[in-house]
């Protein structure tokens, strides 16, 4: 004991001194170098994010059930760095105009390795503030755990996000972006809409879903009724009993959403404080 403790003073000068760390070499070139040919350094690995206390900018985390590292910066984790599960094949659903859109077959947030069509807690995705970024809420965060800490109450400005092109604050990752109201009226009108689930409101309710596809037996597009967050704080509501889904298109000082439950789905507008769901759709 006493020799471990004369080495750990040893180490601990000498990295005060040099400010480097070298483990497996004698010449670090950073302030830690970690050299191995046969091993790898493993980060704190994490079954929800939402479980790290008193996080800070720069930790690093790596999130077991997105199979993915996520970073925290200014009160929030990032959605999946590099280095997650491969992306799942997309899915093509009809339009308009005759032809076809193609979305990612997930929300933005979810598991991608879980059944997109089997509406389970882990496939419900992040809840995001129209024009922003960062997610201020997953499906694991419940009413009692309110997003305090990314919260913006101050709503985002018309052109934080476009229907003519995808901006900086578009949340999609790289080919892909938020549907507009007509992509989304597109669906709507030219696909045949199915449900599963008891469509009743109870945050513990991740069961609900509506399946769009040529036929009512047939689950292509798949969306949950993840309910949403509420502008002024945060509130979680209507998990469960309603699907609310950003368009990327703006009325007036509102935006555009869909907006599904048991029986109708439809398009409508509100405020762009609310959190809602994302399903990206390819650029």
């Amino acid at each position: 004991m006493k020799k471990l403790l004369v080495s750990v003073v040893i180490l601990t000068a000498s990295f005060t001194s040099f400010a480097q760390l070298g483990i497996g070499t004698d010449t670090p070139e950073g302030v830690l170098d970690v050299v191995s040919i046969n091993s790898g350094l493993i980060f704190p690995r994490v079954t929800n994010v939402t479980m790290v206390t008193s996080p800070v900018n720069g930790m690093l985390v790596y999130d077991k059930l997105n199979k993915c590292f996520r970073a925290y910066e200014n009160g929030a984790w990032s959605i999946c760095l590099d280095g997650g599960a491969v992306a799942p094949t997309p899915v093509v659903v009809n339009t308009t105009d005759g032809t076809t859109l193609t979305f990612m077959s997930h929300n933005l947030g979810a598991d991608t390795s879980l059944d997109p069509n089997t509406p389970v807690q882990g496939i419900h995705g992040n809840y995001y503030q129209w024009g922003r970024a960062t997610a201020v809420a997953d499906a694991y965060s419940t009413a009692a755990t309110n997003p305090t800490g990314s919260w913006n109450t101050t709503r985002a400005d018309s052109g934080d996000l476009e229907d003519d092109s995808k901006t900086a604050n578009d949340p999609c990752p790289d080919g892909y972006r938020v549907p507009t109201n007509a992509q989304w009226t597109g669906v709507i009108a030219n696909n045949t809409i199915s449900r599963t689930g008891s469509w009743t409101n109870n945050e513990a309710n991740f069961g609900s879903a509506v399946h769009w596809g040529p036929d009512a037996s047939t689950k292509i597009l798949t969306l949950m009724g993840a309910g949403y967050r509420e502008s002024s704080n945060g509130a979680l509501l209507n998990r469960g009993s309603r699907g609310y889904y950003w368009a990327s298109t703006t009325d007036g000082a509102n935006a555009n959403y869909m907006l599904f439950n048991g029986g109708s789905a439809f398009m409508h507008d509100t405020g762009r404080g609310n959190g809602f769901s994302i399903r990206c759709v390819s650029q």
